[in-house]
C-alpha cells in the first residue's frame, strides 16, 4: 500500500485533490476518481450539448416549422442542407418575418386601395413563406472541445441564446442553449477550473 499526500497530483492528470482530503491508501482506480475528475475538469460543449435536435431545411414552410417546434417543445432549430449547417430559425425569427410581411401588406393595401385581390395575394404569400425567408445565417458556432465558460462568455458578449456545435464537416453535432448554461450554474457544475 502506498499513501498519497493530499497535495499530490494524479499521474498524467494534472488535477489536485480537494483540500481537506486526508490520505488515499492503496490503488485508486479511475472509476473511483471519475466523479471528482468530472467535477474538477472544465466542461466543454460536448459535455453539455443537446444532440437530439429538430432540424429543418430551408424549404420547410413556416407553418410546418411551428408545428415541429411545438411538438418538440423547443424554440428554434438548426437549418441544414444536405447534412451541412446553413443557419438557424427560431420563433422570434418567424415573428420578425411576419412583422415585415405585415408591414408590406399595410403598404400594399394603402397603395392599392379598392383592389379586392390584394388580400388574397397577401394571404397566399404568408402561406408560402419558408424557413429560408426568415432564418438567420450569421450564427454563433463552436467546436465540441470549446470550454463551456467560453460559450457562456460568447452568449453574453454577442447576445446569443443558442450556439451550434459543429463537426469538421460542418455537420450539426448539437446545440448549447442559454438554459443549458443556467442549469449548470444552478446545479453548481460550472466553474472556471
Amino acid at each position: 500500500m502506498c499513501a498519497v499526500p493530499a497535495s499530490a497530483r494524479f499521474p498524467c492528470q494534472g488535477f489536485h485533490l480537494p483540500s481537506g482530503t486526508a490520505r488515499l491508501t492503496g490503488v485508486v482506480s479511475i472509476e473511483a476518481r471519475a466523479p471528482y475528475l468530472r467535477w474538477r475538469m472544465a466542461l466543454t460543449a460536448k459535455d453539455v450539448m443537446t444532440t437530439r435536435l429538430v432540424t429543418v431545411d430551408a424549404d420547410t414552410t413556416l407553418l410546418d416549422l411551428e408545428g415541429r417546434l411545438r411538438v418538440a417543445r423547443v424554440g428554434g432549430a438548426p437549418v441544414v442542407d444536405d447534412g451541412k449547417f446553413v443557419g438557424i430559425i427560431s420563433r422570434s425569427d418567424v415573428a420578425r418575418q411576419l412583422t415585415i410581411e405585415d408591414t408590406y401588406a399595410e403598404v400594399a393595401r394603402e397603395l392599392l386601395a379598392g383592389d379586392e385581390g390584394v388580400a388574397d395575394q397577401i394571404g397566399h404569400r404568408l402561406k408560402q413563406l419558408r424557413v429560408g425567408d426568415a432564418m438567420v445565417t450569421d450564427v454563433a458556432t463552436a467546436r465540441p472541445d470549446t470550454p463551456v465558460v467560453e460559450l457562456a462568455r460568447k452568449m453574453l458578449d454577442e447576445r446569443h441564446r443558442r450556439i451550434i456545435v459543429k463537426g469538421d464537416d460542418d455537420a450539426v453535432l448539437g446545440i448549447v442553449t442559454s438554459s443549458d448554461i443556467v442549469r449548470l450554474v444552478a446545479d453548481g457544475r460550472l466553474s472556471e477550473g
